[in-house]
This record gives structure tokens, C-alpha cells and sequence, in this order.
């Protein structure tokens, strides 16, 4: 397992180059829900400061579809089946720039979670509304919208 304070002293080093590199990809994220909880994660990019939808690049051969599903099984060890997403909201990273797509997967009962500790410093199970309390990304912000709506 990864040392916090090593992955912390990696993110400052890297900073830099991964917002500009950021900015030109295309990125994917899921919503899981069970009832009206969802799994969030922090990762080591953030200093473990926002909580997020676990997802992330998508490749240049994959469908925005597939790299959320590649992502998600990365990241918290979940299997999803692409045509149980639901799409809920494409846009554009306001600051960022990079174009992302946001699914919604709505599950019966809560599947193991299997952090992958190279990506994630911490994954959880989370009441939705609780969320409007925490520290988030701008992509929760948008489901957050779509859900309230």
C-alpha cells in the first residue's frame, strides 16, 4: 500500500504537468447508487481534499461507456455492465477544460469495495444528501443538480 505522505509528496511534484495534461483528455464517471447512497473516492491528485465519482481517462479507442467501466473496475473493483448506464450529463470542465460524460448505475444491493490504493487514498459508501456538506468535485455538483432536480 501506498504511504500517504509518498503519494502527497508525488502529487506536489506532479501537479503541474498533470493539469495540462489533464486538460486534453476526455474523462468518464459514475454515479453507483444504492438507494440513496452513492460510492465516493479521493484520489491522490487532490490532495485528498474533495470527495469524487469513481471514474476517470478515457482511452482514444474506447467509448466513453467502456472507459467508465474500465475506470470503475481500476479504481473500486466493481464489474459494470455498459448497458446498465444511464447518461445523465456531458460537458466541460469550467477551469480544467476537459470534455466529460457523468452514468448513473442503479444497483439492488451495495457491491464489495476493492480500493485500488495506487489510484485511491479512500473510497465510501455516502447519503446523498449528505454531500451538499463534503467537499466535492465539480462533476458531483452536476449529478447533485440532476438528482435535486
Amino acid at each position: 500500500m501506498l504511504p500517504l505522505w509518498l503519494g502527497k509528496i508525488g502529487y506536489i511534484i506532479t501537479r503541474p504537468g498533470v493539469y495540462v495534461f489533464i486538460r486534453f483528455t476526455r474523462r468518464s464517471y459514475v454515479v453507483i447508487r444504492v438507494k440513496d447512497e452513492i460510492i465516493v473516492t479521493k484520489d491522490w491528485l487532490d490532495m485528498h481534499k474533495n470527495w469524487r465519482l469513481p471514474g476517470g481517462g478515457v482511452k482514444r479507442s474506447e467509448s466513453p461507456q467502456i472507459g467508465a467501466k474500465r475506470e470503475v473496475k481500476e479504481e473500486v473493483g466493481i464489474n459494470i455492465d455498459v448497458k446498465s448506464l444511464k447518461f445523465i450529463k456531458k460537458g466541460v470542465h469550467p477551469s480544467l477544460k476537459y470534455h466529460f460524460w457523468v452514468y448513473e448505475l442503479i444497483l439492488d444491493k451495495k457491491p464489495n469495495i476493492n480500493i485500488n490504493r495506487y489510484e485511491l487514498a479512500e473510497a465510501s459508501w455516502v447519503d446523498v444528501k449528505s454531500l451538499n456538506n463534503l467537499p466535492k468535485v465539480y462533476e458531483i455538483k452536476q449529478y447533485l443538480d440532476k438528482y435535486e432536480a
